[in-house]
């Protein structure tokens, strides 16, 4: 009985392709990696352990065939469905039948195909979708490119899976959670995987670009956002420290783990991630209670960006260009005062907002714009606006505003947004934020302009659970 076997045999696409056969368990090893074998399987079973008990698929598209072992447990999960593969190595096609390492069934079907190609032209839907791609331990360079997950989002259906095999090659995790939402990221061995959904229909009609950067990570907006405290610039995860003797509190945001500066005392790290999922090594959450932050972003990359507006919205926006009584003009800051003072909302915070609009302004002069809405007969101011303008990055806060009830037309706050996005279409930012919305246990005043918010079909970015770290006495990185 032949306990061992090794056949090796040459592809144009995977170089040399390896055969091993040790007892029961037959691998194809691609420079050193596993394409088949007890490894692959014993991973993808971990994997399927995280598709929900009533989670019915029957149509599958696997991007990667290696040896085959994902469609045999595949088969066994749902027999009946139809499962599509795309591999562009006729090589490993013709092994993989060889082999026998699947029941090939008149549902199986097997394209020799680009699949970035091939995504291009496809035109189904998949309730999941498997994304296994790789030359060894390369991933192919499309893995990165902003169409090919243009193109995955368009396969995959609103309530599907996507399943990401990415080996060691961490920064497509974060790349991916620009148009999906992360399920879970997790480690097997060596590999690292990671299950995506589709973004919640209901709150998102698009989805962030790659080249959005959070306000956060922006110069501009943190000197404003804190009275004291220093400015530690790195990229991917901007950050402020407070000293206090033998003390410091550092807060960070992004997706990039913050490289952390040696400081000689006691240090409490916050680290505030965008998108990603990803928990490094040392880094703990915070507890489950603690409250997330929400925030909603339109994109205004399009001229018409009002075309995705509600139906009340765009008819509030076409009675701007035929009324005659009211205009919008620029407001000093002791008149908005004034006016904010007595009609801002929420009451209870109207001093907080005017103090950090103050600070806001002696830093960003330049860069903040206050508005009105007059009434033209009378010269009443019915409503007013702040928003700072951020070039750095391509996008403009809404700061605060305040309406007087019993005067401003019901269409005030809509034309005050809409003269917004107009004056960012002119200066060539891209990204207006609205800020927070109400979310369970915030203020109930935050409601109404929550609801108000949505008739801009804007994007909403659900902050992750921030982690944080102790360090103490820390002298060299």
């Amino acid at each position: 009985m032949i306990f061992f076997n090794r056949k090796e045999y040459n592809s144009e696409k995977n170089g040399k392709i390896t055969v091993e056969k040790f007892l029961f368990d037959t691998r194809i090893v691609v420079n050193g990696c596993f394409e088949a074998g007890q490894y692959l399987i014993d991973m993808w079973v971990n994997a399927f352990k995280r598709i929900p008990k009533n989670f019915k698929a029957k149509n599958i598209l696997i991007l990667g065939l290696g040896g085959g072992n994902i469609i045999r447990l595949l088969q066994k999960k749902y027999p009946h469905a139809n499962i599509n593969v795309v591999e562009w190595d006729e090589v490993m096609i013709d092994l993989a039948k060889k082999l026998k390492l699947f029941s090939m069934t008149p549902l199986i079907r097997i394209s020799n195909r680009d699949a970035f190609e091939l995504l291009k032209t496809m035109t189904e839907k998949f309730d999941i979708v498997i994304v296994d791609l790789f030359t060894g331990p390369t991933p192919p360079p499309f893995l990165g490119d902003d169409s090919f997950l243009f193109n995955l989002k368009k396969v995959l259906n609103k309530d599907g899976l996507l399943f990401l095999n990415i080996y060691q090659h961490v920064n497509f995790i974060s790349f991916f959670q620009k148009q999906f939402y992360t399920e879970g990221v997790w480690k097997f061995r060596a590999n690292t995987l990671a299950l995506f959904k589709q973004l919640e229909s209901e709150s998102f009609e698009k989805t962030l670009p790659s080249s959005f950067i959070d306000m956060r990570q922006s110069e501009t907006f943190l000197r404003g956002s804190f009275k004291n405290g220093d400015l530690i610039l790195q990229k991917g995860a901007i950050g402020m420290r407070n000293v206090f003797k033998y003390f410091a509190f550092e807060y960070y945001t992004g997706d990039n783990e913050p490289k952390l500066n040696p400081f000689k005392g006691f240090r409490l790290v916050i680290w505030d991630r965008v998108t990603s999922d990803y928990i490094p090594k040392g880094w703990r959450q915070m507890i489950p209670g603690f409250r997330l932050s929400t925030v909603v972003i339109s994109d205004l990359i399009s001229d018409e960006y009002w075309k995705s507006w509600s139906e009340t919205a765009r008819r509030y926006r076409t009675k701007w260009g035929t009324q005659t009584d009211y205009e919008i003009n620029d407001l000093d800051l002791e008149t908005f005062t004034s006016y904010y003072m007595k009609f801002g909302l929420p009451k209870e915070t109207r001093r907080l907002s005017m103090e950090a609009l103050e600070r806001r302004i002696k830093l960003n002069k330049d860069s903040i714009r206050i508005i009105s809405l007059t009434n033209k007969v009378d010269k009443k101011i019915v409503a007013g606006m702040v928003f700072i303008d951020d070039k750095n990055i391509s996008q403009s806060y809404y700061l605060t505003a305040f309406m007087d009830k019993d005067t401003a037309p019901a269409q005030a706050g809509l034309w005050l947004i809409n003269y917004w996005f107009v004056k960012l279409k002119e200066n060539g930012i891209r990204f207006a934020n609205f800020g927070p919305i109400w979310t369970r246990g915030q203020p109930k005043s935050w409601k109404g302009f929550t609801e108000f918010k949505s008739h801009f079909r804007p994007i909403t970015l659900k902050y992750k659970r921030p982690l944080f770290k102790f360090i103490l006495n820390i002298s060299s990185q």
